[in-house]
């Protein structure tokens, strides 16, 4: 299974997330539940405003910046990046409004699985990454802060849209830097929630479907039992598809857009930009360019132990009673007629083992191209 200080990381971004609000749920032992709170709503309402008025200023300010775009090319692939990172937290918030039942259920039926589940101690490359991912987003945080209080003129800030005559007046100040703080502390605990969620699913299932097929495994479980628990992996695994397989095309796409236009703002415009800005889009892109190989390097995992365990079942069904007498037949013809784990992608392709070479070769690929036409 997972190793436990990860384990223990994902609960405090669970924990975290839902307390300040901006996911409309409680976490308690372990599971999720709807939210009755009243001042859970009115966060959620406050920072949905916030976010829609914040990418309608976006929208805005890319189009004055790309009217010329030649000296403006700094603020115009800064500008296109906020607004991308902001219409993905819009689509996370809507994603999780609409699946919030099968999010709880899904959620909490794994939770309940993994309960007796012994962890490990010993460490993975991709473990020791994802630890990062709470000092990383706070750092971010901090450095965009910073970057807001020492330039706040800046073309994708709110202050910026503030005449000039009002800008000396340090009320004007606190009210949009209050703003900037609360959207982006939003925006950052709602994105490791929905990270560190299917995560959490996907490791899962890998070992759960790994465990069934196992050969020590299935000498104690009784057959019916190991295809019970291999059914209830396959329910898991359609809710998955169902509540994040739009996700995972838009992080994809979203993830591999944003980090072209970083490595171009970092590659072109490196001479002339701030040290704060460096700073900022070194962290970006080190989270960026990582994040979607950690969450879904292993995907393809779940099919692989799916045939397994399909191959598992039949021979010990086969192999040994199953408790009824003369049920052979049946029984094998019940292992063949249980469908493969695959994780599937908006219904049109499955994750496989190219997904992380062809994530890399896409920047890459695209990277050199901008530089070469701009």
């Amino acid at each position: 299974m997972i190793n436990e200080k990860v384990l223990g990381s994902f609960k405090i971004i669970f924990k975290v997330a839902t307390s300040i609000g901006v996911v409309p749920l409680d976490y308690e032992k372990n599971k999720l539940r709807k939210s009755k709170s009243l001042y859970k709503k009115l966060v959620r309402f406050m920072a949905n405003c916030l976010f829609v008025f914040k990418i309608m200023f976006l929208g805005v300010r890319f189009l004055q910046a790309a009217v010329d775009w030649e000296k403006n090319i700094q603020d115009v692939c800064l500008t296109a990046f906020y607004e991308l990172i902001y219409l993905n937290l819009a689509f996370f918030i809507t994603n999780n409004r609409m699946k919030e039942s099968e999010l709880c259920w899904t959620f909490s039926q794994i939770s309940s699985l993994n309960e007796n589940v012994s962890l490990r101690k010993q460490w993975s490359l991709p473990e020791l990454i994802m630890l990062t991912w709470i000092p990383a987003c706070v750092n971010m945080e901090i450095l965009m802060l910073i970057y807001y209080i020492a330039l706040p003129l800046e073309r994708h800030q709110f202050f910026s849209a503030i005449p000039v005559h009002f800008q000396n007046k340090t009320g004007i100040f606190i009210v949009c830097f209050s703003v900037e703080v609360f959207i982006l502390t939003c925006f950052i605990w709602l994105a490791l929630f929905e990270f560190a969620v299917q995560k959490l699913m996907l490791t899962s299932l890998i070992y759960w479907t790994d465990e069934i097929s196992n050969a020590k495994t299935m000498t104690r479980m009784h057959s019916l039992e190991s295809i019970h628990q291999y059914w209830v992996q396959v329910l898991l695994a359609k809710n998955l598809n169902i509540i994040y397989g739009e996700s995972i095309e838009q992080i994809k796409t979203s993830f591999t857009i944003s980090c072209i236009g970083m490595n171009f703002v970092m590659i072109r415009c490196h001479s002339v930009a701030s040290l704060f800005l460096i700073l900022f889009l070194l962290n970006c892109i080190g989270f960026c360019h990582t994040l979607p190989p950690l969450l879904y390097h292993d995907a393809f995992e779940v099919g692989v132990n799916s045939l397994n365990c399909k191959r598992a079942l039949k021979l010990r069904v086969l192999e040994r009673d199953c408790g009824v007498a003369g049920s052979r037949i049946l029984w094998s013809r019940c292992c063949s007629a249980i469908p493969p784990l695959r994780i599937r992608v908006l219904g049109m392709y499955f994750l496989d083992r190219m997904f992380v070479p062809q994530f890399f070769f896409l920047i890459f690929y695209f990277t050199c191209t901008l530089l070469l036409s701009v």
